[in-house]
């Protein structure tokens, strides 16, 4: 399941040291067990964070486009294109990751948008 991390930054520990994950980044859920869930990132980095500091990918709010733009699979430049939005155009924004918005459009269109 597709989620996002609360609107705050989370510190969690790994093997190789802290892993300080931004308010609003997409997550997948891999697990759950009693108050942690098991989260992927999208650059794959698997870590455990509290059951609380996860939520549903719900819209954060709308952007206006002022211009057309790439919609890709992952959050990178070199990642499959599997869309356009144009100018006008507007879209919800459900998470972040980097420099990147994972949004969705009214035509069914869902995927990472370049800030």
């Amino acid at each position: 399941k597709y989620a996002r991390t609360i609107n705050q930054t989370i510190l969690t520990n790994t093997q190789n040291g802290s892993v300080k994950i931004l308010p609003n980044t997409m997550v997948y859920i891999q697990a759950a067990s009693a108050n942690q869930f098991k989260i992927q990132l999208p650059d794959s980095l698997n870590l455990f964070v509290a059951g609380n500091q996860v939520n549903e990918l719900e819209t954060l709010r709308k952007l206006k486009l002022k211009k057309e733009a790439v919609i890709y699979h992952q959050p990178h430049e070199k990642a499959l294109q599997i869309g356009t939005v144009f100018s006008g155009d507007e879209v919800s924004i459900k998470a972040n990751f980097d420099n990147y918005y994972y949004i969705s459009h009214t035509n069914g269109l869902e995927g990472w948008l370049k800030q």
